[in-house]
C-alpha cells in the first residue's frame, strides 16, 4: 500500500474525544479544492485531505502512482486507510466528492473505521469502461491542459462562472497542472466502478449533497444512492450549483457538514 500526498490540519479546539474527518476530492483537482472546508472543520475536528494517485502539485506535492496494482477504487481506498494511519487517524468520518465520493462509498461499505459518510456530486456507476478508457488515452496523448476549459465550465454553474473570472482561471490552472498519467490512471479506475449492488453494505449514517445544475451527477443520481444505502440518510440539493459544490457554495456546504458530523 501507498501513503498518499495529504494535508493534515489538527483541531484547534481538541480533547481526548476529538474526532477526525478525511476529505477526498475530484478527478483533476488537488487538496487545495478543500480550502473552504479545512478552516471551518478544523475548528472542531482533525482534518485530513488526500490527493488521488498521481494528483497534486501547485506546492502541495504529488501522490505516487500505484506501483504494485492496477488502478481501482478498492486499491485507492486501501491507500486512503494507509494514509490515515500514517497521520495517526484510526476511526473517521469520510467526505468524498465526485471520484472521491466513489472512494467514500467503498470505505463506508467495507471499513469499520468509517463512522459517518458524506457523498457529494458522485455516482454509484459512472457508465462503464469504454468512455473512460478513451478519456485516459486522450489525456495521455494531449495532456490535461486539453481538458481544462471544458472541465472548469462543467464544475460550476453558468452564473457563478460568469461572475468569478479570476477564480475560474485558477480552476483551469489546477486541472491543467494535474499530471497526465495520474489523471489517466484514475479514469481507468472510474471505468470499472459499479457499486449499486453493494450500497446496502453502507450502514453508517450518510449525507448526500447534489447540485441542481450538475449534469453528470444529478440530484436523481444522489437520490438513487440514498435509496440503496443501508443506514440512515439525509439528502440535500443546493441551487444554483453544479459539480464542485464545496467551492461554489462553501458556507452552505460547511453548515451541512458541521451539522451532520456533530
Amino acid at each position: 500500500m501507498t501513503v498518499l500526498n495529504s494535508l493534515y490540519c489538527p483541531a484547534r479546539i481538541q480533547d481526548a474525544s476529538t474526532r477526525s474527518v478525511v476529505l477526498i476530492g475530484s478527478l483533476g483537482a488537488n487538496v487545495s479544492m478543500w480550502t473552504p472546508q479545512l478552516d471551518a472543520l478544523s475548528e472542531r475536528f482533525h482534518v485530513l485531505a488526500v490527493d488521488h494517485w498521481g494528483h497534486g502539485g501547485q506546492g502541495y506535492g504529488v501522490s505516487p502512482l500505484p506501483s504494485d496494482t492496477s488502478p481501482s477504487i478498492a486499491a485507492f481506498a486501501d491507500d486512503v486507510l494507509e494514509t490515515a494511519s500514517a497521520n495517526g487517524i484510526d476511526s473517521f468520518a469520510v467526505v468524498g466528492l465526485s471520484l472521491g465520493g466513489t472512494v467514500a462509498q467503498y470505505l463506508a461499505a467495507t471499513s469499520a473505521r468509517v463512522e459517518k459518510a458524506v457523498f457529494i456530486s458522485t455516482s454509484d456507476n459512472f457508465g462503464g469502461p469504454d468512455s473512460w478508457l478513451k478519456k485516459a488515452a486522450d489525456v495521455r496523448a494531449k495532456g490535461t491542459g486539453s481538458l481544462a476549459e471544458a472541465t472548469a465550465k462543467r464544475w460550476f454553474s453558468a452564473g457563478f462562472g460568469a461572475t468569478h473570472p479570476a477564480f475560474m482561471n485558477g480552476i483551469r490552472v489546477m486541472v491543467a497542472e494535474t499530471p497526465d498519467e495520474g489523471y489517466a490512471a484514475c479514469c481507468e479506475a472510474l471505468g470499472e466502478w459499479n457499486f449499486t449492488d453493494q450500497l446496502g453494505q453502507v450502514t453508517c449514517d450518510v449525507l448526500t449533497i447534489a447540485g441542481d445544475e450538475d449534469a453528470g451527477t444529478s440530484p436523481d443520481v444522489l437520490a438513487r444512492i440514498a435509496a440503496h444505502v443501508g443506514g440512515n440518510v439525509r439528502s440535500e440539493v443546493i441551487s444554483p450549483a453544479a459539480h464542485l459544490l464545496n467551492m461554489e457554495h462553501p458556507q452552505r456546504v460547511n453548515q451541512l457538514l458541521l451539522e451532520f458530523l456533530a
